[in-house]
């Protein structure tokens, strides 16, 4: 679970930057030391495409991959 964390994280950071700054970044986005807690009734949005992933962010609040997301072009 700590890796998807990373993973979704590691996204979020990706995306962010892509869209504020106009520059390709690299494909990998590594967050050592990264620690992130949820409770039981905590409620996610799943995302299993990268437009998913795009329409969660918009929206805000938690997101959850339900599979391997890759960016498009």
């Amino acid at each position: 679970m700590n890796k998807l964390l990373k993973r979704i994280l590691g996204t979020i950071a990706v995306t962010a930057a892509v869209s504020l700054s106009g520059f390709l970044l690299p494909e990998t986005v590594l967050l050592p030391d990264l620690s992130v807690t949820a409770s039981a009734d905590t409620e996610f949005t799943e995302a299993a495409t990268w437009t998913d992933l795009q329409i969660a962010f918009t929206a805000g609040g938690n997101v959850r991959l339900a599979d391997d997301v890759t960016a498009d072009n």
